[in-house]
């Protein structure tokens, strides 16, 4: 990995690269929803099993833990694909995500990915932290 901050983690045929996240507290379940692409380079089709997000960071609110790949994701070979990660919020984390100011921000998140082509997996991560653009929707008052 390079010394540099919020450089990409080296790829072993696969990669996976944030685009933006969004928070929206105006649901009847507040979520976070994370886009990534995920990059396959090699020559063969993979199966994107597993995206954990184990730690996101925004303003001075307390981290969110744990934001699963919403669906397994088939990548075919030399190509890319737009996959998602998301969950429902804590009350607690909406409450603390309320005090925020709405609009955009940036944060920062930790992840680690797996793919698979058979029973042979490909890993990319742990990447420890890389930014990331977004928003947070509250309800208006």
């Amino acid at each position: 990995m390079s010394g540099w901050p919020n450089a990409p983690a080296p790829h072993m045929g696969l990669e996976i690269r944030p685009i933006r996240f969004d928070i929206d507290l105006t649901r009847s379940v507040p979520s976070i929803d994370v886009m990534f692409y995920a990059v396959n380079y090699t020559r063969y089709d993979l199966e994107l099993r597993e995206l954990d997000i184990t730690r996101f960071n925004v303003g001075s609110i307390p981290a969110l833990d744990n934001v699963p790949l919403s669906a397994d994701r088939h990548v075919p070979a030399m190509s890319s694909q737009v996959v998602y990660c998301r969950r429902n919020l804590l009350d607690s984390e909406a409450r603390a995500l309320s005090h925020s100011p709405p609009g955009g921000g940036s944060g920062s998140l930790a992840f680690v990915a797996r793919a698979y082509r058979g029973r042979r997996e490909t890993q990319y991560g742990p990447v420890s932290s890389i930014a990331v653009e977004g928003s947070i929707r509250c309800p208006a008052v």
